[in-house]
Order: C-alpha cells, then structure tokens, then sequence
C-alpha cells in the first residue's frame, strides 16, 4: 500500500479508495489524490508554524449530547474551566507515572492495585474532557450584573457542579477526542509561557498546597482587579485572568528589584 501511495505521489500511477457509508451501507469511490487534498485541508491545523493552538472544528457530538470545542488559545474558556483541565492533567500524570513505574518494573503492584490506578487514569481523561468541553443546555433565564431576564434558548454553559455529571458520557467519546484535545491544550499552555512569561517563569514560593495556592491566587485577583466575590474571578475568561496573573508577577518582579537596589 505504501508503494502505491509512493507511485501516486510520484505521479506514476492511480489508486482508488472505495469506502463504505456506515449508515446506508452505499459505497463511494474517490482518487487518491483528492484524499491526500482532504487530509491536507482538514488537517493542515497539526503542521502550523504557531504551534497546535487551535482546532478544526468548533463542536463535537458525544451520544446525545453536544459540546462546544475550546476556541484558538482557549478564548472561550473560564478560568474556572482552564484550572478542572489542568487539575485533571496533573492527576492523570500521577496515574501514569505509577503504572509506567510498574511496567518497567521500578514499582512492585498486586493485580487490584494496577486495576485502580488504571481506571483513575481513565476517569482524570474523562475529567479533563468534561472541563474543557462546554455542554449545550437549554437556558430559560440569563444573569449579567445580578438582572436577569428570560432567554429560552440553547447555549453552552459551563456549570462547576454539573462537570462530574459529564464525566460518565465522556467516556464514551473516542481515543482521538481526548489527545487531540491534549496536544491542543499542552500546545495552548506552551504559547501561554511565551505570551506570559512572567507567570510562568515564576519559581512560586508561596504554599505546596495546592487548595491553599488556588484561593491565594484567587484572593490576590480579586484585590488587583476589584471583583468582589470569588467566583466573578472563575467565571471570567481565563486568558484576560492569566494576563493579569502574569501583570501582578512582572510588578512584583520590578519591586523586587527596587528593594535590591535600595540595599
């Protein structure tokens, strides 16, 4: 197969894909080359000079239910949002640390132990999925700035308390959803660390607690920006958060400096 593909390529030959519909059963035949066009088309996102930031897609249809993808660099994403995927990465890593650990035979596990580990490692996936995908709900009332008024309309609403809801139909999305949507994220946090590099290259001192270093980060968000409640911080965009986040770090650098140079 390779070899014909080659001589396609090579404009030396022809080749035929036949496929099948799984609805109808009808089948369609097409030319290579105008496969290799639609790879190039609907993937070309994977080969971008900026890295993978954006997707191809701006929805995905899981069962029955119907999420809204991240936007290019998470611009639609809360705070609330980009902080439940980011929690879920870092679960997931410890999950597969410890199973890599016992494959090479660095770590010595009974057969239970390996099974709980492995289906945590599958629920921090589906966990990551549900904060970084917004549902379609049918909302009758909307709130901005504490006055509401009725909507009666669908719309994606991310919901905090709903996300453990969303786990159980995460797991029936594909293999491919979740590392594309992985590779994006990692490639949305790599353009985040050249965007704000003075969040990122910060060495953190403060607590190990990462409870304790959330609401410290939330509280000092809060004093800068003027919100007066802690969820107004979770519920904004989470790239405006960072670049505020990243204002407050480059301002105490520079007053750091002034302290040193008035020793």
């Amino acid at each position: 197969q390779m070899e014909e593909m080659q001589a396609v390529l090579d404009g030396k030959g022809e080749t035929i894909v036949v496929v099948r519909d799984k609805a109808t059963g009808e089948l369609f035949e097409f030319s290579a080359e105008l496969l290799f066009g639609w790879l190039h088309h609907y993937m070309k996102f994977l080969d971008s000079p900026e890295g993978f930031s954006s997707l191809p897609e701006e929805k995905v249809r899981i069962g029955k239910h119907t999420y809204l993808l991240p936007h290019p660099l998470l611009a639609n994403l809360t705070y609330q949002q980009y902080l439940g995927a980011q929690s879920a990465i870092s679960d997931m890593e410890y999950y597969r640390t410890i199973l890599d650990e016992t494959v090479k035979g660095k770590r010595d596990l009974h057969e239970h132990e390996v099974f709980k580990f492995t289906e945590g490692f599958k629920r921090c996936r589906c966990e990551f999925l549900a904060n970084l995908l917004t549902p379609q709900r049918f909302v009758f009332f909307d709130n901005k700035g504490g006055r509401f008024s009725l909507q009666m309309r669908y719309s994606y609403v991310y919901d905090a308390d709903r996300v453990q809801e969303n786990v159980g139909v995460m797991a029936l999305a594909p293999d491919w959803l979740f590392s594309m949507c992985y590779m994006f994220f990692c490639g949305c946090t790599s353009e985040f660390s050249k965007k704000f590099r003075f969040l990122f290259s910060s060495s953190g001192g403060g607590t190990s607690d990462p409870l304790m270093a959330e609401l410290d980060c939330i509280n000092n968000v809060m004093k800068y920006q003027g919100y007066s409640e802690q969820q107004e911080v979770y519920d904004s965009n989470a790239v405006f958060v960072l670049s505020i986040l990243n204002r407050m770090a480059e301002e105490a650098k520079e007053i750091e400096k002034m302290k040193i140079r008035k020793k």
